[in-house]
């Protein structure tokens, strides 16, 4: 039997929790049109004379609070994660992972397998909900570059896996697995500006809009029904927790997805919630959005708040019952989208 390739696709971090290094990353990842969509001249300005000046010090630092002996803990995790679903998938199945902003190009990962035969390649972004900005972003990298390399084999990429039960299913498990009473369930998503979402789906923000059944590249829709398919899970809705969705990681002026997770957590706090669980489902591994701004960061502010206790759900990482989900995710053969290369 002839072999699959199958590419797990995962952003990156920074080689050191230094601001050099940091700097080095921010310029890989924000010069990317579809993270930050400006012309590119505009974009340079705004990238190395504004954002890494004024971030790669605090942002360096933010690392260092999180940073392990592995290195960055997206990086350790998604390899851990890779390993464990190696085994999983079994000898059909050869797995490479390419971080999009790493120190590895997409090349240099691949051309060791370019020499394997492959009638079959498998990009699986691992990012549950769509944007343009991570699942749009690592495509339009990856995509050619295995279009040359292995210009004889079928490609097919992984749709959104936000509705999949073994996703969901995973996301339970951790919440329940907490020992004390959750309180109120934040689910904090990675945020996005308004526009971003308006030029991708047509997008109207709007409950009538996200209730459209075609919402395959509609982020907010996405976020929306993820959450509704966990608290389903969870049956929040029919016992007395209480439960919300905002939206983290803004970055400059422009009108951002909210309510902002910290406004959410402060307000939360101020009208006499004490107990407090945020979950993060559009994170598949633990990085900084996670361990640093809701783990540490918004902890405190909560705190500062009036809050008395509060709980971060880790990600999935290498959970057992989330590799195994996922390898049954990759096996259903409506999971994939094929690449026309040949169309426009």
């Amino acid at each position: 039997m002839t072999k699959k390739l199958l590419i797990l696709c995962q952003i990156g971090s920074p080689e050191a929790p230094t601001p050099k290094a940091v700097g080095r990353y921010l310029q890989k990842f924000l010069m990317d049109e579809k993270v930050i969509t400006l012309p590119k001249w505009i974009r340079w300005l705004l990238v190395h004379l504004v954002i890494i000046p004024g971030r790669k010090i605090s942002s360096a630092k933010k690392y260092h609070k999180i940073w392990t002996p592995h290195g960055a803990p997206l990086k350790h995790e998604t390899e851990k994660f890779t390993e464990k679903l190696k085994q999983e998938l079994g000898s059909t199945f050869d797995v490479a992972l390419v971080f999009a902003y790493g120190q590895q190009t997409p090349e240099q990962i691949l051309r060791p397998l370019q020499k394997n035969n492959y009638a079959e390649i498998l990009i699986a972004p691992l990012f549950p909900q769509y944007a343009e900005a991570t699942t749009g972003s690592v495509l339009q990298t990856l995509l050619p570059v295995v279009q040359k390399m292995f210009s004889q084999a079928e490609v097919k990429t992984l749709k959104p896996f936000y509705s999949q039960p073994e996703w969901a299913q995973a996301w339970t498990k951790k919440i329940r697995a907490l020992p004390e009473d959750q309180g109120h369930v934040l689910f904090s998503y990675h945020g996005l500006p308004e526009s971003q979402i308006r030029q991708v789906s047509g997008c109207e923000l709007s409950d009538q809009c996200c209730a459209r059944p075609e919402i395959s590249k509609c982020y907010l829709a996405q976020c929306r029904k993820s959450t509704e398919l966990i608290v389903r899970e969870l049956n929040l809705s029919n016992s007395s927790l209480n439960f919300s969705m905002s939206f983290q990681s803004r970055l400059g002026r422009a009108k951002w997805l909210g309510p902002s997770t910290e406004s959410e957590a402060i307000r939360l706090a101020q009208n006499g919630q004490k107990s407090l669980t945020v979950v993060c489902p559009a994170f598949v591994a633990d990085g900084l959005e996670t361990l640093e701004e809701i783990g540490i960061d918004l902890r405190e502010k909560f705190f500062q708040a009036g809050g008395e206790k509060f709980a971060l759900v880790l990600s999935l990482n290498d959970d057992s019952q989330w590799v195994s989900g996922f390898a049954e995710v990759l096996r259903r053969a409506k999971s994939w989208h094929q690449v026309d290369f040949t169309s426009p």
